[in-house]
């Protein structure tokens, strides 16, 4: 895999095919790394994500990995029109799959449009490598193309999906020939997904994953696709009494047959005192119901 004969073109390319589309999914998550403070960026490319990256936080250290040389000048140059301090910034010219895990630990790591160019037996190797780098509590952070569920919606992507890897495979020699999903090596590597961002109808997903001490950590909550392929927030648990109205989904006369069924059993008249936590209520409501057969 080599972008170098792709690299002069590649900034002109991005933009007429998705305008800012993948520079928004590079930066959806940029606020989370405010209390980084060592860097690992693999596949950066030609530094759209680094140059943003040092805007908004100045003193990071960064190490960036990158296989190609003339991607890595035009970083270089990408960073000099914006006039920003690189002394901190090391570039590694190197093959990703090459990587020798250092004693120097990162607590941030950001693969973009990257990962989906292996193929599973190479994310399996890729994923630990980068990991074994990390600090406990580190941030992963990924942008990257997907597959919605079904529809007219995945068609699109298909079709999409299927040109592009066509077009990289003859102008880059890329190893993949289809998109593999890198969640379960990542998952495997003892990363939790806190938030998943979908745009363009699912072609393209933002993710911050975080390394979990299972002790004292859980995923925040896996994103939960409906039948269309859209994230929908995870369910959140019960936390006790509190008010709601019948129209709220908590409340249990909400739905299809909710009234009829508190009518029966008694409980539509006593809930508001359930809710604020008086169980004698319905105690008093099921002994008046016993002694008058007819209510």
């Amino acid at each position: 895999m080599n972008f170098d004969r792709l690299a002069p073109y590649y900034n002109g390319l991005e933009c007429l095919l998705a305008g800012g589309l993948m520079q928004r999914c590079r930066t959806t998550f940029l606020p989370e790394t405010k209390n980084c403070r060592n860097a690992l960026l693999v596949g950066e490319g030609t530094g759209k994500f680094l140059v943003e990256l040092l805007r908004f936080n100045p003193h990071l250290k960064i190490t960036c990995v990158e296989h190609s040389e003339k991607m890595i000048r035009q970083a270089r140059q990408r960073l000099a029109r914006a006039r920003l301090d690189s002394s901190q910034l090391h570039f590694k010219h190197m093959d990703a799959l090459d990587w020798t895990p250092t004693t120097e630990k990162f607590d941030l790591v950001a693969t973009h449009f990257f990962l989906d160019c292996f193929r599973a037996g190479q994310l399996e190797k890729l994923v630990p490598l980068l990991a074994k780098s990390t600090a406990p509590g580190a941030i992963w952070l990924l942008a990257d193309f997907q597959m919605p569920g079904r529809g007219l919606r995945r068609i699109r992507a298909r079709m999409i999906i299927a040109a592009l890897y066509l077009f990289f495979r003859f102008s880059t020699s890329l190893p993949a020939s289809r998109l593999t999903p890198p969640d379960n090596f990542l998952r495997a590597a003892g990363f939790v997904l806190l938030d998943r961002r979908l745009k363009s109808l699912g072609l393209v997903h933002s993710d911050i994953w975080q390394k979990s001490d299972r002790a004292h950590r859980r995923p925040v909550g896996n994103p939960i696709r409906d039948k269309r392929g859209f994230q929908r927030p995870a369910k959140r648990s019960f936390r006790g009494p509190h008010r709601c109205s019948a129209s709220h989904s908590c409340h249990p006369s909400a739905g299809r047959g909710g009234n009829r069924i508190l009518r029966r059993s008694g409980l539509l008249a006593v809930w508001p005192a359930v809710q604020n936590g008086r169980t004698d209520a319905y105690d008093m409501k099921s002994s008046e119901t016993s002694k008058n057969p007819e209510a």
